[in-house]
C-alpha cells in the first residue's frame, strides 16, 4: 500500500513554481523515496481541498508561510483531526499571536504531532518524521529496545503505536486495511478478514469487506446462520478453534483451514483469522486480536456516528434547500407538489402521500402521491379512517414498526409492513410506508416532522394568500361597478394618495386615472375652506376607523354636497389603504333645506299674519272707538275698507303660504300709486307723506303694497323715538318720502335713524327694540325685496331719519346657496351680528 502525504502550501507554491518552497517539496519527495518507497506527495492550496482529501491522507504537513498566504495552522490542525500532522517551518515565525515557534511552543500546540525545523538539509529530516508518523519506521523506544523481539512485548508496544493510525482513520476502507495490515505484520496472522452486517433483500448479511490476499471472494455474502462466522455474530461472543475439523459449530468451512479465531466487532461484522496449520493460534493470540478489534471496533463506531452525522447534515442542507422552495411557494396545490419532491430526493422516502381535509365532505383527499404508490392506496378517505384518520383527529405523529392492514376493499395492503405519519396541522395528513418492518427510525421522524411544518406553514401562507387574492378581486368588482365616484387610496406620510379611481370619478370630478395617481387627492377635489376638516378625515383614516361623514367636494362643474364612506382595508387597527366612496346628495340636502325653510315660514306664518294684520285691524279699531264716542258713522266706509284689507291680506298669505312663494305674477306700477294705496291703510296718525319723484318698475302689486305698509308704519312707530323712549318731536311732525333712485326707489323719513352696527340686524326675523314689537315687520320687507331680485339697503336720510333704498341685484338667497354641513344653520345672515341688548335700535 503507498502512504499519502498532503503538503499543505501557499497557493502558486507547488512544485510547478520556480520558488524555494517547490524545490523543498521536490526533495521531500526524494527523500521519501529513500525512506519509504510507498510514498507519495500531493500539493493542498486550500482548507476546502484539504477537507475534500485528507480522509484518504496518511500524514499531513504543513509547510509555514512567511507571506501569510498559505491556510492557518489553527485551522489546518481542525481540518487534520485524526490524521497526523506535522508543522514544517521557520523557528523565528509566529503561529499564533504572541506565541514563538520552537520546538517546544509547537508541540504543545493542539493538532500537531511532529514538528521538523527548517533549514538547508531539513527534507531528510521531513522524510524520517513523516516515515515515522505513517509507521514505515517505529522510533525504538526505551521498552521496546530492551525487549526480546520474539516475546510478547515488543507486539503489544507495536500494536498500541498501531492503534494512533487506527483510531486516527477517516474512512471505514482505510480502518479495515490498516487492520489487516496490522493483523498480518504485528499480530503474525497468516491470513484474516472482516465481515460486516449489511441488509440485503431485507436480510441482515455478513460481507466480507477486507481480507489478506487468499481471500479471493470480498464482497461475498453469509446468512448469520452460516457456520462460525454466524454463531460470532449471532451469540457476540469469540471462538478460538485450535482445530476447524473438530469444532462442531464450524460448519461449512474450507478444506484446507486448519484452525481459526473469529471475535465480534460488536454490532458492526466479525474479525476471523485463519491457518491451515493445527493449533496455530492460542488464547495470547485471540487476545491480541481481541484487543485489536476494540480499537476497530471503537473506530468503526465514531466513524459510523461522524457518518450518520455527516448525512444528517447534508441532509437538513438539502431539506433546507426544499423547504425554501416550498415556503416561497403561494399556490396549494405547488405547495404539494415540491413537498413530494422534497420527501423523496432528500427524506428518500419512496412510497408515501399527502393528503389535505376536506371539511365539507369530511374526507381526506389525496393531493400528491408517488409514483411507485398503487393508485387504490391513493383514494379519498374519512376523516377517521385508520392510522391517517387517528393522526389527523390527534394530531399526534407516530411510527408503527409491525403494520397490520385490514382492508378487504383493496387486496395486496398486507405487503406493507411499516409506516410513518405525521400530521399537517388543520390542513391534512402526510404519511410514508414500507414493504419492510422497522423501516423508519427516529431520525427519519424528526426529518419529516420539520419538513411538514414547513409545509403546513405553506398552505396556511397559500390559504391565506388565496383568500386575500379573492377578496381583493371581489373588491375590484365592487370599485369597478360601484355607480358612485370611488377612490382606491394609500397613506403617505399622512395624505391619501391615489391607487386607483373608477369610471364614475372620472365622470363626476373630471380627472382620469393618469391624472391623479399617486397624487395627493385633496388637492384635487378639497373645496376652499374645507383644508382642516380634511386633514381631521386623514388622521381618522390613518387609525384605521371606518368613517361615514356628510361634506363638500369640488366637482367638474360645480361645489356639491357628498355623503363619504371610507372604509380602510384592516379595520380597528392602524392602516394605510382603503376605499372612499361619494355619494352625491346635493338635491338631496336642497331638499332638506327647501323643507326646513317650509316649516319655518309655516311657524312664522301665524306671527307675519298676526303683524300684517295689525295696521287695518288698528285703523278699524281706531274709526269703531270714534264711531262709539260720537256717533258719527261718516267714517263707516274707512271701517269697511279696513275690513276688506284684512280678509285679502289673510286670503294672499295663505295662498302663498300653501304655494311656499312669496310673490305672485309681476305687473308695470308706479311706485306712487302703490305708496298712496298703502298709506291709506296704515294708522298713521297725522305724520305727512311726502312724494318725491315718480319712478315706473315691475313687482307685485299686493306684496310691493304690503312692503311699503311694514315700511311706513315702523316709521310712524319707531322713527319718532329716542334709545331712551323720550320724544324727539311726536307723529305729527314726523315726515315719510317717497321717490326714485337711478335703479330703484327709497322710503326715508325725518325720524331719529338707525346706528350703523343695527342696520343689518333689523332685518333678522324677531329683531325689535320696542317691548311690545313682533320683529317681523322689516323681515317681510327683505323677503319681498329678494323675491322681487331687489336688494334692500339701510343708510340715513338727509334729515338724518332712517333711508331704505331698494335697488335691482342678486341678493343672497338661502335656498339657493347650500351651507356646510358642519355649520349646522341654513342662515344667510353674517353670524356675528347679534342685536343689541339696550334697546336703541329702532326697528320694528
Amino acid at each position: 500500500m503507498t502512504d499519502t502525504v498532503l503538503y499543505v502550501t501557499a497557493p502558486d507554491a507547488g512544485p510547478s513554481a520556480d520558488t524555494t518552497r517547490s524545490e523543498g517539496v521536490l526533495e521531500l519527495e526524494r527523500e521519501l523515496e529513500r525512506v519509504g518507497p510507498r510514498s507519495s506527495v500531493e500539493c493542498v492550496e486550500s482548507i476546502e481541498a484539504l477537507d475534500e482529501r485528507v480522509a484518504a491522507a496518511d500524514c499531513v504537513v504543513f509547510e509555514e508561510d512567511a507571506t501569510g498566504d498559505a491556510p492557518p495552522i489553527g485551522t489546518v490542525a481542525v481540518a487534520c483531526t485524526g490524521t497526523p500532522l506535522i508543522y514544517y517551518g521557520d523557528p523565528d515565525h509566529t503561529i499564533e499571536a504572541d506565541s514563538r515557534v520552537d520546538s517546544t511552543s509547537i508541540r504543545a500546540f493542539e493538532g500537531v504531532d511532529g514538528f521538523v525545523r527548517r533549514t538547508d538539509d531539513s527534507a531528510v529530516h521531513l522524510a524520517d518524521e513523516i516515515a515515522w508518523q505513517c509507521g514505515r519506521q517505529p522510533r525504538q523506544s526505551t521498552a521496546i529496545a530492551t525487549s526480546d523481539e520474539s516475546g510478547d512485548r515488543p507486539k503489544v508496544a507495536r500494536l498500541h503505536q498501531m492503534t494512533t493510525r487506527l483510531v486516527a482513520c477517516r474512512s471505514e476502507e482505510r480502518l479495515l486495511d490498516l487492520a489487516i495490515e496490522s493483523a498480518e505484520d504485528i499480530l503474525g496472522f497468516d491470513a484474516s478478514s472482516i465481515s460486516l452486517a449489511e441488509e440485503r433483500d431485507g436480510e441482515t448479511k455478513l460481507v466480507i469487506r477486507a481480507g489478506s490476499d487468499e481471500f479471493d471472494d470480498i464482497s461475498r455474502a453469509h446468512d448469520l446462520s452460516e457456520g462460525i462466522l454466524g454463531k460470532t455474530y449471532r451469540e457476540q461472543r469469540s471462538f478460538l478453534l485450535k482445530e476447524v475439523a473438530d469444532h462442531p459449530d464450524a460448519r461449512p468451512h474450507e478444506d484446507g483451514y486448519r484452525s481459526a479465531i473469529s471475535v465480534p466487532i460488536e454490532e458492526f461484522g466479525v474479525f476471523q483469522a485463519i491457518s491451515t496449520d493445527e493449533r496455530a493460534y492460542d488464547e495470547s493470540d485471540l487476545e491480541f486480536a481481541e484487543l485489536l478489534v476494540t480499537y476497530v471496533a471503537q473506530t468503526l463506531s465514531r466513524l459510523r456516528v461522524a457518518e450518520t452525522l455527516r448525512e444528517r447534515r447534508e441532509r437538513l442542507t438539502r431539506l433546507h434547500e426544499g423547504t425554501t422552495k416550498i415556503v416561497g411557494t403561494t399556490d396549494e396545490a405547488t405547495v404539494y407538489e415540491r413537498a413530494l419532491e422534497t420527501t423523496e430526493t432528500v427524506l428518500e422516502l419512496d412510497i408515501c402521500v399527502f393528503l389535505s381535509a376536506d371539511l365539507e365532505s369530511e374526507e381526506l383527499v389525496p393531493e400528491a402521491y408517488s409514483d411507485t404508490m398503487d393508485e387504490r392506496l391513493a383514494r379519498r378517505v374519512p376523516l377517521d379512517h385508520g392510522i391517517v384518520g387517528e393522526t389527523y383527529q390527534q394530531g399526534e405523529p407516530s411510527i408503527i414498526d409491525e403494520v397490520v392492514i385490514e382492508d378487504p376493499e383493496i387486496k395486496g395492503l398486507e405487503r406493507f409492513k411499516s409506516a410513518m405519519t405525521v400530521p399537517l396541522g388543520e390542513y391534512g395528513v402526510f404519511q410514508a410506508v414500507s414493504e419492510q418492518s422497522h423501516a423508519f427510525d427516529d431520525v427519519d421522524l424528526e426529518l419529516a416532522e420539520l419538513l411538514c411544518a414547513h409545509v403546513t406553514e405553506a398552505i396556511g401562507r397559500a390559504r391565506a394568500e388565496a383568500s386575500l387574492v379573492e377578496e381583493r378581486d371581489r373588491l375590484s368588482a365592487l370599485f369597478d361597478n360601484v355607480p358612485d365616484p370611488a377612490v382606491q387610496y394609500h397613506l403617505s406620510d399622512g395624505e391619501p394618495t391615489v391607487r386607483a379611481v373608477n369610471d364614475r370619478f372620472e365622470e363626476v370630478f373630471g380627472f382620469d386615472t393618469e391624472t391623479v395617481l399617486h397624487e395627493d387627492v385633496d388637492d384635487y377635489i378639497i373645496p376652499p375652506g374645507y383644508e382642516d376638516e380634511a386633514q381631521q378625515l386623514n388622521e381618522a383614516l390613518f387609525a384605521g376607523e371606518t368613517l361615514r361623514v356628510v361634506t363638500r367636494r369640488r366637482t367638474a362643474t360645480d361645489v356639491r354636497d357628498f355623503l363619504v364612506n371610507v372604509v380602510p382595508l384592516t379595520a380597528g387597527e392602524r392602516s394605510v389603504e382603503g376605499y372612499a366612496i361619494y355619494t352625491d346628495i346635493t338635491d338631496q340636502k336642497r331638499h332638506e333645506r327647501a323643507l326646513t325653510a317650509k316649516n319655518e315660514r309655516l311657524d312664522e306664518f301665524a306671527s307675519i299674519v298676526s303683524h300684517d294684520l295689525r295696521n287695518p285691524l288698528n285703523v278699524a279699531q281706531g274709526y269703531l272707538e270714534l264711531l262709539g264716542e260720537t256717533g258719527d258713522q261718516s267714517h263707516l266706509g274707512e271701517i269697511d275698507d279696513a275690513l276688506d284689507r284684512m280678509d285679502e291680506l289673510i286670503e294672499r298669505l295663505l295662498t302663498l303660504s300653501r304655494r311656499g312663494d312669496v310673490i305672485d305674477d309681476t305687473e308695470p306700477l308706479e311706485i306712487h300709486a302703490v305708496a298712496t294705496e298703502a298709506w291709506s291703510a296704515v294708522d298713521t296718525a297725522r305724520a305727512t307723506l311726502q312724494l318725491g319723484e315718480n319712478q315706473p318698475l315691475e313687482a307685485d302689486r299686493a306684496r310691493l303694497r304690503e312692503a311699503l305698509e311694514n315700511l311706513f308704519r315702523n316709521s310712524v312707530e319707531h322713527g319718532s323715538s329716542g334709545s331712551g323712549g323720550d320724544r324727539n318731536g311726536d307723529a305729527n311732525d314726523l315726515t315719510i318720502t317717497v321717490g326714485a333712485l337711478e335703479d330703484g326707489f327709497f322710503v326715508a323719513d325725518d325720524g331719529v335713524g338707525i346706528p350703523p352696527d343695527a342696520r343689518q340686524s333689523v332685518f333678522e326675523t324677531g329683531y325689535t327694540t320696542a317691548s311690545d314689537g313682533t320683529g317681523f315687520g322689516l323681515n317681510i320687507v327683505d323677503q319681498i325685496a329678494r323675491a322681487h331680485g331687489w336688494i334692500v339697503e339701510v343708510t340715513d336720510s338727509e334729515a338724518g331719519g332712517a333711508r331704505f333704498e331698494f335697488r335691482e341685484g342678486s341678493p343672497e338667497d338661502a335656498a339657493s346657496e347650500p351651507v356646510p354641513e358642519s355649520t349646522g344653520s341654513t342662515d344667510h345672515r353674517h353670524p356675528d351680528l347679534e342685536p343689541p341688548a339696550d334697546g336703541g335700535d329702532p326697528s320694528a
